[in-house]
């Protein structure tokens, strides 16, 4: 829950720099009362705890967002990168707890 609660300063700054832009945020369905009224987000993705995730993946896929972000760097979020990859994408790494950034083209 504070991982999602920090991360209302990104999508504070992100909807300042692109007001046009679509910002979608995907999250766990019993934290989406955190984000879900939100005037920065323009839609919230729920996922249920212990859904397959290729369902989801196929989703996001055919969707094609420009931009992830995964601000989380958990075990589910990473595979979601290798399935469903953007042109970039900015993740926290467990072992350091710092952002790590890559370039995809």
């Amino acid at each position: 829950m504070g991982d999602i609660l920090l991360t209302s300063a990104l999508v504070r700054a992100l909807r300042t720099r692109h007001p046009d832009a679509h910002i979608a945020f995907l999250v766990k369905s019993q934290f989406a009362p955190l984000v879900s009224e939100s005037p920065r987000l323009s839609e919230v993705i729920m996922y249920h705890d212990g859904d397959p995730l290729l369902p989801l993946a196929k989703e996001l896929r055919r969707r094609r967002f420009t931009h992830l972000l995964d601000l989380h760097g958990s075990l589910r979020s990473r595979a979601l990168h290798l399935l469903a990859p953007g042109r970039w994408r900015m993740r926290i790494s467990r072992a350091t707890r710092r952002f790590e950034y890559s370039r995809h083209r």
